[in-house]
C-alpha cells in the first residue's frame, strides 16, 4: 500500500467517525472509537483478544454479561468472536496448522452426542442450548490452543489464567472490605455462552457475607481459586526476582483468604486435593503446608470471618443446611440414570424431573422460589459433574467428558517426560488444577466454567510446544 492509500484511508476514516459524531451523538461515537480502536488491536495482536477474553470469562463473566448488557451477545463473546477471526486469519498469513490433540478428537465426538441429543429428545430448545454450551467451548480450546503457538505464547497464557485470578481475588476482597456486593443477575444467570445456569441455595445466609469476587457465585468463586491457583507455584519457581516471589506469596495468602469468605467447604476440598498432589509429587515439601495450617490455626482469632467454624464444622448446619437438598438432588439424579443410562435425557432435564417425581421437603419452596421470578424448573441443576452430566448425556456422555481428562493429563505426563524443567513443572501445577476440577465437580456443575476449558486448550498448546504436534 502506497502513501497516497493509506493518507486516502485515515482520512475516509476519520470521516466516517465524525459522520458517526453527528449521527449518533458523542456517547455512542465515544463507545464506538473505543470499540473501533479495541477491534484494531484484537485483529493486530490476536494474543490480546485471546488475554482478554480469558480474564473477562474467568474473572468478571457476570458483570458483561448478556443478561446485564441486555444486548444480545455479551462484551466477552464479542471479544472472543473477533479474536477467533483474528486467528484464523493470523494462522492462515504464517500457515500455522490448527492443534490437534486426542483430547480435542474425542471433545468433537462428544458434541456430536449433545447435537443428536438436541435433535432427538422432545425439548429441543434447551437440547441446542445444550450443544451450544459445549460448541463454543470447543472453540474456545481451539482458539487457546491454536494462539498458544510456540513457547512464548504458552507462558504468556499462563501469566494470564494467573492474572484473571488475581483479578477475581481483588474484586473479593474489595466486596468484603468496602461492604458492597457486586452485581448478580439472580438465581439464574449466565455461563460462559450466555447459557442460563443455577446458584439457587437455600442456606441460613443473614448473618453471614460470603464474597463472588465477579464470578456471580460463592462457590464458583471459590472453585476458580482452587482450580487456579496451582499455577502460581510454576510463577515462583520460574521468577528470578525476590519482588516477583513477594508478589506471588501474597496472591498465594489472599487466594486462601477469599475462600475462607466464599465460606464454601468444597473449595478447601478441592484445594487441599491439589496441594496433597503436588506435596505428592514433591513439587511442595510438606513442611509447608503444616507450618501454613499451624499459623492459621494460631491466627484465627485475627481473620477468621463470623460463623466460619459452624459453617465449616457444625453437624447441625449439615443436617439443615445445603448437604440435605444435595443428598435429594443425588438420589433423584441416580433414580434417571437408571432409567435412562445409555444417553440420558437431554439437557437441563433434570430440574423438571426433580420437581414432578421428587418426594423432597424443597420441593415446595423451590416452587415458590420460581413463582416469585426466582428461574425456571430448567435453572435447577444436580449440583454434581457427573449426577448431571449422566442425567443429560448418560453414561456415554459422561465417559466421554471424562476421557477428555484423563487424555488431557496423559498428554501432561509426556510434557514433563520429554519437556525441560520449567514446561515440567507447569504441566505439573496444571495437573493439580484439573485434580481440584474433578474434586469440586463433586458439590457443583461447574462443566461451563471457563478455566478448565482454558486448561485443557492450554495443554493442548504446551503439548504441541514441546513434542511438535
Amino acid at each position: 500500500m502506497t502513501l497516497t492509500h493509506r493518507l486516502l484511508a485515515a482520512v475516509t476514516g476519520f470521516m466516517l467517525l465524525l459522520a458517526l459524531f453527528v449521527t449518533a451523538g458523542a456517547k455512542l461515537g465515544l463507545a464506538a472509537i473505543v470499540g473501533l480502536v479495541v477491534g484494531l488491536a484484537i485483529w493486530l495482536r490476536p494474543m490480546w483478544g485471546l488475554a482478554a477474553t480469558i480474564v473477562t470469562g474467568v474473572s468478571i463473566p457476570n458483570l458483561v454479561s448478556v443478561a446485564t448488557l441486555g444486548t444480545p451477545v455479551s462484551i466477552t463473546q464479542a471479544i472472543a468472536l473477533l479474536t477467533v477471526g483474528s486467528w484464523i486469519h493470523w494462522s492462515m498469513t504464517r500457515r500455522i496448522g490448527l492443534t490437534w490433540t486426542p483430547s480435542i478428537v474425542v471433545l468433537i465426538g462428544f458434541i456430536v452426542l449433545t447435537v443428536a441429543s438436541a435433535i432427538l429428545q422432545p425439548d429441543k430448545l434447551q437440547g441446542l442450548q445444550g450443544a451450544s454450551v459445549y460448541i463454543r467451548a470447543l472453540l474456545f480450546v481451539m482458539l487457546v490452543a491454536g494462539l498458544g503457538y510456540g513457547r512464548e505464547n504458552v507462558n504468556t497464557i499462563a501469566l494470564t489464567v494467573i492474572a484473571a485470578i488475581t483479578l477475581s481475588v481483588i474484586l473479593s476482597m474489595s466486596e468484603y472490605v468496602l461492604n458492597y456486593e457486586l452485581p448478580s443477575a439472580g438465581t439464574e444467570r449466565r455461563d460462559m455462552t450466555g447459557t442460563e445456569i443455577s446458584t439457587f441455595s437455600i442456606e441460613d445466609s443473614t448473618a453471614i457475607k460470603r464474597v463472588s469476587g465477579g464470578t456471580g457465585n460463592y462457590n464458583w468463586m471459590a472453585y476458580t481459586v482452587a482450580i487456579g491457583l496451582p499455577l502460581c507455584l510454576w510463577l515462583w519457581v520460574r521468577a528470578r526476582r525476590g519482588a516477583t516471589r513477594i508478589l506471588v506469596a501474597a496472591i498465594g495468602l489472599l487466594s486462601l483468604l477469599v475462600v475462607a469468605l466464599t465460606y464454601t467447604r468444597s473449595g478447601f476440598i478441592g484445594l487441599a486435593a491439589a496441594g496433597g498432589y503436588l506435596v505428592y509429587r514433591r513439587r511442595i515439601p510438606l513442611w509447608i503446608p503444616i507450618v501454613l495450617l499451624g499459623v492459621a490455626t494460631v491466627t484465627a482469632p485475627v481473620w477468621i470471618p463470623d460463623r466460619f467454624v459452624d459453617r465449616m464444622l457444625s453437624v447441625e448446619y449439615l443436617k439443615k443446611g445445603t448437604t440435605t437438598i444435595r443428598r435429594d438432588f443425588i438420589i433423584e439424579g441416580a433414580r434417571m440414570i437408571k432409567e435412562r443410562p445409555l444417553f440420558g435425557y437431554g439437557y437441563a432435564q433434570f430440574g423438571p424431573s426433580f420437581l414432578e417425581r421428587s418426594d423432597s421437603s424443597y420441593v415446595p419452596r423451590l416452587r415458590n422460589h420460581m413463582e416469585l421470578g426466582g428461574g425456571t424448573a430448567h435453572g435447577i441443576r444436580a449440583h454434581n459433574l457427573y449426577i448431571e452430566l449422566a442425567v443429560d448425556y448418560g453414561l456415554v456422555g459422561l465417559g466421554a467428558f471424562l476421557t477428555i481428562i484423563w487424555l488431557t493429563y496423559r498428554d501432561l505426563t509426556k510434557i514433563e517426560r520429554f519437556g525441560d524443567a520449567d514446561q515440567a513443572w507447569l504441566a505439573v501445577t496444571i495437573k493439580a488444577g484439573l485434580i481440584a476440577f474433578l474434586i469440586c465437580g463433586i458439590f457443583g456443575n461447574i462443566n461451563v466454567m471457563k478455566l478448565p476449558w482454558v486448561l485443557i486448550g492450554l495443554t493442548a498448546a504446551q503439548r504441541r510446544s514441546v513434542l511438535g504436534h
